[in-house]
């Protein structure tokens, strides 16, 4: 009987014992690969997730009116959203003149002009556990908030009036959130409440003025507000295509460059959204993050909740 040769019986085991021995390792690997591309970001994405929120917005959560007391005789008009289980808790300071029309009516806040970015974003903040304070403006200032009062040790004693209010009530030291003109009114309360608030957020922040604001000798908006004082966290936000002339995005550099004392700063540059339906200063553009509310209020959330 012929033999086999030993060669060729010898290619043959090696051949099945690196078969028996590297098929397991292959098969996990294409495993890998056969995953879609949405899945492997997915799992990138958790890795940096903020904690655990609602997946979603509850239709029933309440908002509720607030006439709270700050100075004598007057009252600031406050509209509060509440989670079951809240997770931190932030002020909202709208930009424009910040008149909202905040009343009550049986018994539920009603907001007569919501259109700012963070104001029509508030049910956001809220679904992300954020106890939400959206700012109107106080009795003594029927006609809204002027740059002028923005800056004003009136203007520092509402703000700290109601973030006493919510850290007392809720138990967090509250955020303070300004965008546009807003923006005037967080960075002046962050460099001057200390402690008082958890941190300051700052969305198309104004670094230029006109000349009928009245500030001359705080031309440089938020550049002027005091930020080397800021000794809480900050999340200065912009949008690549803002063209408003007084928030120009390039300027958030020096922002961050001010913000020498806050021991955790980041910067965020967004970009995308929906054609304009306003003029390029006001909240229905890329100044006001027009169609993409919902993923810049998540990373606004995930700052603010990185650090509870």
């Amino acid at each position: 009987m012929p033999r086999t040769p030993a060669l060729p019986c010898l290619l043959f085991c090696q051949l099945l014992f690196c078969h028996l021995l590297f098929w397991p390792l292959l098969f996990s690997m294409d495993s890998a690969l056969a995953r879609s591309p949405s899945e492997l970001e997915g799992r990138t994405k958790a890795a940096f997730a903020s904690p655990a929120v609602p997946a979603s917005l509850d239709p029933a959560l309440a908002e509720t009116y607030l006439a709270l007391p700050t100075r004598p005789g007057v009252t600031l008009p406050v509209v509060l959203l509440a989670p079951d289980r809240p997770l931190a808790a932030v002020i909202l300071l709208a930009g424009g003149n910040g008149n909202l029309g905040v009343e009550e009516q049986n018994g539920r806040a009603v907001i007569r002009r919501a259109g700012n970015f963070l104001v029509r974003s508030r049910r956001l903040f809220a679904g992300h556990g954020l106890v939400v304070a959206v700012v109107d403006a106080p009795s003594d200032q029927p006609g809204g908030l002027s740059p002028r009062f923005r800056f004003s040790d009136e203007h520092l004693a509402d703000i700290r009036a109601l973030a006493l209010h919510l850290r007392e009530r809720y138990g967090f030291k509250p955020w303070l959130a300004g965008t546009s003109m807003g923006t005037l009114s967080a960075a002046w309360g962050a460099a001057n409440l200390g402690d008082g608030i958890g941190g300051v957020v700052l969305t198309s922040s104004v670094t230029r003025s006109a000349r009928s604001w009245d500030i001359a000798w705080r031309s440089r908006g938020v550049l002027d507000a005091g930020l080397p004082r800021v000794a809480v966290p900050a999340l200065v936000v912009a949008h690549g295509s803002d063209t408003c002339h007084v928030t120009p995005p390039e300027d958030t550099a020096r922002i961050m460059e001010l913000l020498t004392a806050s021991p955790r700063k980041e910067r965020l540059l967004f970009e995308g959204g929906l054609p304009a339906k306003s003029d390029v200063c006001e909240a229905m553009s890329a100044h006001g993050y027009f169609g993409i509310e919902e993923q810049v209020v998540q990373a606004v959330a995930g700052f603010i909740l990185d650090g509870q």
